[in-house]
């Protein structure tokens, strides 16, 4: 994999993964941060908001063997499938187009393996758990997993994550990697729904990250995105109720709308 290089170019090539910055940017000390569509799309949300709020400067792009050939406008730039920012403390790497099935231990494992060598003080990973998982009575809102390295510099507040559940997918990936370079890492898992995009799990690790690092954070445009999604799955809910009671009243088994 081939493209035309800069004088900010810094590339890592390795396992069918690219990592391009296309200026200099200082890592050591920084504050690696990431998430992924995985349940309620809660890590993927939550980067996205963090970018946009801390006004995150875009510093470079990730490329793999598999990249989705898609690219949209957005703010007058064009947004890539994986995208690299910067903001004072912080680094973000922004997946706006999920992960091929293929993709994603070369990505996950390079990634890890950039932040490890780059000096990265630590990383901070967002994903959901689905929130039927939780048990009765239980009023926290997450569960937490780190690697050994960051439980011995941090005394977690937060519940652990069960042991009889599992982490799938890509920050899978990442924080089996980060144990194995023993690199300290997180991951919050906000309680979701798992049959739409959650964007008030989303704000909860929003606000998660910004109490850990002393952050003012604005989630009002997260929990009004929840609003409109809780509007429409009562619709949807609605609309099935209404069909169920036309069905009991021996009408006929399928309605096209």
């Amino acid at each position: 994999m081939r493209i035309l290089a800069n004088q900010y170019r810094e590339e890592v090539v390795g396992l069918g993964t690219d990592i391009l910055l296309q200026r200099k940017v200082k890592l050591k000390d920084k504050v690696f941060v990431t998430g992924f569509h995985g349940v309620g799309y809660v890590g993927f949300l939550a980067i996205q908001h963090l970018v946009k709020a801390l006004n995150a400067e875009k510093i470079g792009f990730i490329l793999t063997d598999s990249l989705p050939p898609l690219v949209r406008m957005d703010d007058n730039s064009l947004v890539a499938p994986y995208e690299l920012y910067s903001s004072g403390r912080f680094i973000f790497l922004l997946t706006n187009v999920p992960l091929a099935q293929d993709a994603m231990r070369p990505f996950c494992e390079n990634v890890a393996e950039w932040v490890s060598e780059n000096g990265l003080r630590e990383a901070i990973l967002i994903g959901g758990l689905d929130v039927n998982t939780k048990k009765e009575g239980d009023e926290s809102l997450l569960r937490i997993a780190a690697t050994r390295r960051y439980i011995a510099a941090n005394v977690p507040k937060d519940p652990m994550l069960e042991s009889e559940l599992y982490i799938v997918g890509p920050l899978a990936y990442l924080l089996l990697f980060f144990e194995i370079l023993d690199f300290p890492a997180i991951a919050v898992l906000p309680y979701a729904h798992t049959n739409l995009p959650d964007p008030r799990a989303a704000s909860v690790a929003v606000r998660y990250f910004a109490e850990r690092y002393g952050l003012d954070v604005n989630i009002s445009e997260l929990m009004k995105k929840a609003e409109e999604f809780e509007k429409q799955l009562k619709q949807i809910e609605h609309l099935e109720e209404k069909i169920e009671k036309i069905r009991g009243a021996g009408g006929p088994g399928t309605y096209y709308i």
